[in-house]
C-alpha cells in the first residue's frame, strides 16, 4: 500500500471514529458519488505529494503528502450548512490534533489552509469546507536507485576561504561503505 493511501485511510478512520455530524459518511474516493439527503459527508483526498533529498548518502527523501478534507452540508430544519460545517470542522481539527502521527510511526500531519464557499441554486442551500493539511514523512532510496554511488555512508566536504596567509583549509571525510 502506498504511503498516501495509509494517511487517506487512516484519516477515515479516525474521521469515523471522532462521530461528527457525518457520522459514517466519510469516503476516501472522489469518485463516489454523493447524493441528496446523503449530508452532511466527509471526503478524504491526497491530491500530490512532493519529494525533496533530506540527506544525499544514504539517499532518503522528505515527502510532503497534501491532505484535503472536504466537507459538505445542506441545510436543515434544525441547521444551515454554515453552522454544520463549523460544528464537523471543529471535529475534524479536534480528530487530528489527538495524533499528528496517525498511528503511522514516522510522520507528522499539520493543518495549513481552510476555505468555504456556499450556493444556494439548488433545492436547499449547499455548503462545502475545504481544509488542507500536509502530512510529513522521509522515505529511503529504493535498492539501487543510486546505482554504485549509493554505496556511500557519509560525503562530506567543506572548504573556507583562504586565510590572509593564502593556505586555505579543507575538510573531507568520506567513508566508503565495503
Amino acid at each position: 500500500m502506498a504511503e498516501r493511501d495509509a494517511i487517506r485511510d487512516a484519516i477515515v478512520e479516525l474521521l469515523i471514529a471522532e462521530d461528527t455530524l457525518a457520522g459514517a459518511r466519510v469516503t476516501g474516493s472522489r469518485s463516489r458519488k454523493i447524493w441528496d439527503g446523503a449530508l452532511p459527508a466527509i471526503g478524504v483526498y491526497t491530491p500530490r505529494e512532493t519529494f525533496a533529498i533530506h540527506t544525499a548518502a544514504p539517499r532518503v527523501y522528505k515527502v510532503t503528502t497534501t491532505v484535503e478534507v472536504d466537507i459538505y452540508a445542506e441545510e436543515t430544519a434544525q441547521n444551515n450548512p454554515d453552522k454544520v460545517l463549523d460544528e464537523i470542522e471543529r471535529g475534524v481539527f479536534r480528530a487530528m490534533s489527538r495524533d499528528v502521527t496517525l498511528g503511522l510511526g514516522d510522520l507528522e500531519i499539520v493543518p495549513t489552509a481552510f476555505a468555504a464557499q456556499f450556493g444556494s441554486g439548488t433545492k436547499r442551500p449547499l455548503g462545502g469546507s475545504t481544509s488542507t493539511f500536509e502530512a510529513v514523512h522521509f522515505r529511503e532510496a529504493p535498492e539501487g536507485e543510486l546505482g554504485e554511488m549509493g554505496r556511500f555512508e557519509t560525503a562530506h566536504v567543506e572548504i573556507d576561504l583562504p586565510p590572509a596567509d593564502g593556505i586555505a583549509e579543507s575538510v573531507d571525510d568520506i567513508e566508503i561503505e565495503s
